[in-house]
């Protein structure tokens, strides 16, 4: 399996996350029938052994879709926008990550929020543009977890599930983590972002 270069289109990630609350519709509050992988007392990630139902038919339809359509021949950039628009109407349910027990990956495409959303549109896209997408695709347990692992790159910080504090909580935390690991290139300063002194304290006093 072979993963084509990470990094997005210059505009890529701020396109997606701009236009993240336009696709969504809000309506359910409700989160309990999150399907997540376990994690040991070490932090480790433990695999199961199958989705939700839902969860995969949503996969599979968007990745077959995706690939039929030639997507995987495009830039990450350019696969990150049409598999973004195809997600418009899923309804916007915050705090989905938040589950009981240990830190774990949480696998849902039915609910979404704004960063969730970016996540696994561009965990999708990786998905989608790696050598043998369609051949993986046909089986299903080799495909979970190559999604969960890319995800998992993503999510958490140097990629590794380690409990609570290991997921990247804030956003800017996200982008420069991900930056230095090569999945995405920070273009702040390219937009001229103002630097925002505010004292931002909130995992550091809750962990």
């Amino acid at each position: 399996m072979r993963l084509h270069p990470l990094v997005p289109g210059s505009l890529a990630i701020v396109v997606v996350i701009s236009t993240a609350l336009l696709l969504f519709r809000s309506l359910p509050t409700s989160h309990s029938d999150l399907v997540v992988t376990d994690a040991d007392e070490a932090g480790n990630t433990q695999y199961r052994d199958s989705w939700n139902e839902e969860d995969w038919s949503i996969f599979e339809a968007k990745v077959s879709w995706a690939l039929g359509q030639g997507l995987d021949t495009l830039s990450v950039g350019a696969v990150m926008a049409k598999i973004g628009r195809s997600f418009v109407g899923t309804a916007y349910i915050p705090g989905t990550l938040e589950v009981e027990g240990p830190e774990s990956l949480v696998i849902n495409f039915r609910g979404l929020d704004c960063v969730t959303f970016v996540e696994n549109v561009f965990a999708m896209s990786r998905f989608v543009r790696a050598g043998g997408a369609g051949t993986l695709l046909g089986n299903r347990k080799s495909a979970e977890d190559f999604y969960e692992s890319i995800l998992s790159e993503h999510r958490y910080r140097n990629g590794q599930v380690n409990g609570y504090p290991s997921r990247l909580h804030y956003f800017s935390d996200w982008v420069g983590d991900n930056h230095r690991r090569g999945l995405v290139r920070d273009i702040s300063a390219e937009l001229h972002g103002i630097v925002d002194s505010e004292a931002v304290d909130f995992m550091s006093t809750h962990t």
